[in-house]
């Protein structure tokens, strides 16, 4: 083998290393869910049971204050307002009597933002 060719063969496989070192630190940050980003979310626990159980997400690089209101038949039924520390999420379970119920919509809004769940029990 020649030295031209080990040449091109050792740089080749630097060239490879330093792409693999960099795509392992830049992975590494976009696998944070708080790594310069701002979301949230809202979502029932297990959608396919009667359970109204839900989360909220928050991952707004601050402390949320959430309305949350309850929707029975479209009407109002309470209300309620939560703050969620930043990069934490809370579980709510609402107790609502669904006996003769068809339906219920969860109504949840920050500041920005607005997220409607709703479950259908008939």
């Amino acid at each position: 083998m020649s030295f031209t060719s080990r040449t091109i063969i050792i740089v080749t496989a630097l060239i490879f290393l330093v792409g693999l070192i960099f795509l392992y630190i830049w992975e590494a940050k976009n696998r944070n869910y708080d790594y310069r980003k701002s979301w949230s979310a809202v979502y029932f626990n297990n959608p396919n049971d009667d359970s109204l159980i839900f989360t909220i997400e928050n991952h707004e690089n601050k402390d949320a204050n959430y309305q949350i209101k309850f929707f029975v038949e479209g009407k109002a039924r309470n209300e309620s307002e939560v703050v969620v520390p930043s990069s934490q999420k809370r579980i709510f379970d609402p107790k609502i009597d669904k006996g003769e119920v068809e339906n219920v919509s969860i109504e949840v809004r920050t500041d920005q933002k607005k997220y409607n769940l709703s479950k259908s029990f008939k």
